[in-house]
């Protein structure tokens, strides 16, 4: 296998369609990607020399750093009242804020307020979440970071933040992504049958989805594939994998990042639009004319004066 110029044009194409669709790669990613297409096979020794190859690309400038989403320019930390400003320069600066508020108040209203439904999106994995909050950050959806081996540390978090949006009046929504296995299943028992609560939530896995794995013809996890030939399972899987996913091995999230990015970010996507309602937010956003809130700033100001 050449990886110099077979491997590497690959993964440099691969990296410019992450970045198309706002996915921040991790390795295995970028690994399931050439599985899927054939340049590598799925096994551990093609996992660790793919590895190998990619730091090495790194360090010698071959794949760029801008493609992975790290931020070189972001070294210095800047005080901000480093520099003095004079007193009537000050004032002046503040009246020129409130000159722009009737232009820019508008901007300041949560994309979700008024909104009868409430929105947030569970992930098994802290190394996803740069992707999410990218593909997301217009959305204003909170993303919840969901511990496999101490998961429970977080129900009673969970379960109050719901419980308040629920006494809003909103309808609960949680789309759940995380790889083939019984964790989803032990999440869902928890959150839909808590004793305690009565919150009604909607809680549907998003990703990954045996429909998807066929679809898109994802390979399995290297890892789970060699401890299963092998009649043994690794640590992080131990705790999840039953019968059934013996039978079916487990397959990552991230496969189905690397193989299909843009159809992975319209799933994402998505399964938050169909929430939101754009006429509510319309009328949220164009409730006060530029005239009516600079009325209101005025009369503000002169309430101020008279004191």
């Amino acid at each position: 296998m050449d990886w110099e110029t077979e491997i590497l044009p690959l993964i440099q194409s691969r990296l410019d369609v992450f970045k198309q669709h706002n996915i921040i790669p991790t390795l295995s990613i970028i690994f399931y990607y050439l599985v899927s297409i054939m340049a590598v096979s799925n096994s551990q020794r093609d996992y660790q020399n793919f590895k190998k190859y990619f730091y090495k690309a790194r360090k010698t400038g071959k794949i760029s750093l801008s493609n992975l989403g790290v931020n070189n320019h972001d070294t210095q930390f800047q005080p901000m009242y480093e520099k003095y400003i004079p007193l009537i320069d000050y004032i002046n600066q503040e009246i020129a804020r409130l000159e722009s508020i009737p232009y820019i108040y508008a901007r300041t209203i949560p994309r979700w307020h008024n909104q009868p439904h409430y929105v947030e999106m569970w992930i098994e994995k802290a190394s996803l979440l740069p992707t999410f909050r990218n593909i997301l950050k217009e959305r204003q959806v909170r993303i919840i970071l969901l511990n496999r081996y101490n998961y429970l540390n977080s129900l009673d978090e969970n379960i109050r933040r719901l419980i308040y949006y629920k006494e809003q009046g909103k309808k609960l929504h949680i789309n759940y992504f995380g790889d083939s296995n019984h964790f989803f299943k032990s999440i869902r028992d928890i959150y839909t049958e808590y004793p305690k609560y009565f919150l009604d939530l909607d809680l549907k896995k998003i990703s990954i989805t045996e429909r998807q794995i066929k679809k898109f013809k994802l390979p399995e996890n290297y890892n789970t594939i060699n401890d299963a030939k092998h009649k043994r399972l690794n640590a992080s899987s131990k705790s999840f994998i039953t019968k059934d996913d013996r039978k079916n091995l487990k397959i990552e999230l991230n496969t189905l990042i690397g193989v299909a990015p843009k159809e992975f970010k319209k799933i994402v996507l998505d399964s938050v639009d169909k929430y939101f309602d754009l006429k509510i937010f319309e009328k949220s956003i164009n409730e006060y004319s530029p005239v009516e809130i600079r009325s209101k700033i005025k009369s503000q100001v002169l309430k101020f004066a008279k004191k």
